[in-house]
């Protein structure tokens, strides 16, 4: 009896890929099975995609798909329109648990630098009156640090650059000028029955990572606040929650007599820049700025 004479006439299902690939489809089982092999098994096509388990620092191949998610993140979003237009475009899904999961991972890996430098953040921020202006720059170096970290890890760079913690200076005025607005907004907001401010607070505070990674693209500090607010406001109680999360965190550390809090804040601030590579991605093209200090 012909083996090929029993096998189904429904597609073949094969098992994906090990990186982010999809089922492969075959229009008709393959040929050419010798004789008294054991039947195969055929399963029909299923309506579903396929997604490998998500991981903290998964590194892709060199030989992996194109649109392999960078660090087990959600896979880029292809769009032909402007900057602009891309990101206010992006759909995405808030995931506190793992957020918060590779930040831990990701200060475990550099738990030295990250800590050194929030004393220094937490010191500079005591001097009376004149603290604030010379800390609040120092904050978005976590930022600027750990999106430069997740984009040179697969190309062998596993470990936070330090100087990139000090880079928020280079963009001084832009970044005052957005935390005033962003000030002004939810302050207004919360003068007007409350509940406007807290909206404010939640869709904005996103807006000073998107003029720092998108900058060089053209966004400007009013564009990133209307991207912020826009894209935000798609889950608008998951981010709430998001933010109620890292509060709380920084707050417990807060509350073991200020020691937790050299922990807490940076994975606290690194659970930002997890959450905004799923939300807005990450500009692969960036490098470092090196410049003077930016005024635009």
């Amino acid at each position: 009896m012909d083996p090929k004479q029993n096998q189904p006439s429904q597609p073949a299902l094969y098992p994906p890929a090990q990186y982010y690939a999809q089922p492969v489809y075959q229009p008709q089982p393959p040929q050419g099975y010798p004789v008294g092999a054991a039947p195969v098994q055929y399963a029909p096509p299923q309506p579903m995609f396929y997604q490998a388990p998500q991981q903290a620092y998964v590194v892709a191949p060199e030989n992996a798909p194109a649109n392999t998610p960078l660090l087990g993140g959600q896979p880029p979003f292809h769009h032909h329109g402007t900057t602009k237009e891309r990101l206010l475009a992006r759909e995405y899904e808030v995931t506190i648990g793992k957020w918060v999961n590779e930040a831990w991972t990701l200060y475990c890996d550099n738990w030295v630098v990250l800590t050194l430098f929030t004393l220094l953040v937490l010191v500079v921020s005591s001097i009376p009156y004149v603290g604030f202006l010379f800390s609040f720059p120092m904050v978005y170096g976590f930022f600027i640090s750990g999106s430069h970290f997740l984009r040179n890890v697969p190309t062998g760079h596993p470990h936070i650059h330090s100087a990139a913690l000090f880079h928020g200076f280079y963009y001084y005025f832009p970044l005052l000028i957005i935390g005033l607005l962003y000030s002004l907004a939810v302050s207004f907001g919360l003068f007007l029955l409350i509940i406007p401010g807290i909206y404010f607070m939640v869709t904005l505070y996103a807006a000073p990572m998107i003029y720092l990674e998108y900058r060089h693209e053209g966004i400007g500090i009013l564009d990133s606040m209307e991207i912020s607010r826009k894209v935000i406001q798609k889950h608008f109680c998951a981010n709430f929650l998001l933010l109620i999360v890292i509060c709380l965190l920084v707050s417990f550390g807060i509350i073991l007599f200020f020691v937790g809090a050299l922990i807490t804040i940076p994975v606290a601030y690194m659970v930002h820049v997890f959450a905004f590579r799923d939300i807005f991605g990450l500009s692969q093209g960036k490098q470092l700025d090196r410049s003077c200090v930016s005024i635009c």
